[in-house]
């Protein structure tokens, strides 16, 4: 499993190691000195396989969201800034799509057909968009 965030045509690939998890408490690294960022954002969870989805067909390969949290340090390299050990907070509940506007469902869709061109998605794979 893996996290991929898309931020304005960026692709970042996290690690499962990130995910704060069983309501963990959150620590800040020893090298968080400058401060850092939270952003928060839904991450939906994939549930088909997809490798260069077209945006039309993208509905298909998930079903709910999550709201999250990204922390994120400032004054590092953005790797080490953001895929740090429990670095990413997926609240518990869980939300059906039909929640979402059609405008966000777009948004959402358009996000997984362009990570989809560049890494396989796999079931359990999250893909995180920011507000």
């Amino acid at each position: 499993m893996k996290i991929i965030v898309v931020e304005d045509k960026e692709l970042y690939v996290m690690p499962d190691t990130v995910l704060l998890r069983n309501n963990e408490q959150y620590f800040s690294p020893d090298y968080a000195t400058s401060g850092e960022d939270i952003v928060e954002g839904i991450a939906v969870k994939i549930t088909r396989l997809a490798k260069c989805i077209a945006p039309k067909f993208a509905h298909r390969t998930w079903e709910e969201y999550y709201e999250c949290k990204d922390h994120r340090i400032r004054g590092v390299h953005h790797t080490i800034g953001r895929c740090f050990d429990r670095s990413f907070e997926v609240a518990p509940e869980v939300h059906s799509k039909n929640e979402l506007s059609e405008e966000q469902c777009t948004a959402i869709d358009n996000a997984i057909a362009y990570a989809s061109t560049y890494i396989g998605l796999r079931i359990g794979d999250y893909v995180f968009i920011s507000d």
